[in-house]
């Protein structure tokens, strides 16, 4: 096996161009929304995390390379088929949103809201979360959700009369009980364990480090620069960027909304 770091990038192009060549319909590569255009040139599919495994699992490929973070490889390995492989181009990209939510100090809350209102919780995370996060909240009957869904499963639910356990991302969770109006009734983990009692929502006190980079002058600033430009962030982003902007959306949703624009339309976005 050639050293691939000694390489050129035309080098490395030219050979990944031989694999595919060589392993035809064997091969599918699923990138991530996120990737670089240089890794994108190679996609069979681009789209989200979740929209990719589908994909990927519902073709007759024997190796799917998954080019994301490693949760993402996760999920496309939990809905492979028998005889699929994921691979992951690099084994360290990892996501710090995802490891925000380790499994002991889930279970140490877990236990401790127990106290406070037993059997009323159902564990709701992010698909954004690792798979030993994920089966969690399996184990106690809960959801996996998406950023474009999480209100729909908040929803759920409140409606079965449980209360809402929230992991990792505390914005997309806030975002999620303001848009449901419930932005009182919310918990943020590391706060006075006093201030459970009643809260239908408490959240893990987890973030994503890029979308905290986009601050609420940000948006005051663009609003002046480009008057007529609508903004839109992702709900990962702190909750008063995202009420300033007045929109928000997975980024399926931002690049849907984009595509369906009137010719001439200005976006400003945020993720």
């Amino acid at each position: 096996m050639q050293d691939i770091d000694a390489l050129t990038d035309d080098e490395v192009d030219d050979l990944i161009r031989s694999f595919r060549e060589k392993l035809g319909d064997t091969l599918i590569i699923p990138v991530h929304h996120y990737q670089r255009n240089e890794i994108v040139q190679f996609a069979d599919r681009t789209g989200d995390s979740l929209e990719l495994s589908r994909v990927a699992a519902g073709t007759d490929a024997r190796f799917i390379v998954f080019c994301g973070v490693s949760f993402m490889a996760e999920i496309a390995r939990v809905l492979a088929r028998p005889g699929q492989h994921v691979l992951v181009p690099n084994s360290d990209a990892g996501c710090p949103l995802a490891d925000y939510a380790n499994l002991e100090g889930v279970r140490k809350l877990w236990d401790r809201l127990q106290r406070f209102h037993p059997d009323e919780y159902i564990p709701v995370t992010y698909a954004n979360s690792n798979t030993d996060i994920k089966a969690f909240c399996g184990e106690r009957d809960g959801y996996v959700c998406t950023s474009s869904n999480a209100g729909l499963v908040f929803e759920t639910v409140l409606k079965k009369g449980f209360r809402v356990f929230f992991m990792p991302d505390r914005n997309l969770g806030i975002n999620t009980a303001v848009a449901l109006g419930l932005g009182k009734e919310t918990w943020i983990s590391g706060g006075d364990e006093e201030g459970i009692r009643g809260k239908r929502v408490v959240l893990w006190n987890g973030h994503c480090a890029v979308h905290t980079v986009f601050k609420p002058s940000h948006v005051e600033e663009w609003r002046k620069r480009k008057k007529n430009a609508r903004i839109i962030v992702h709900p990962e982003s702190d909750p008063e960027v995202a009420a300033l902007a007045g929109m928000s959306g997975s980024t399926a949703r931002i690049k849907k909304l984009v595509e369906e624009s009137g010719k001439g339309s200005e976006w400003v976005i945020g993720t």
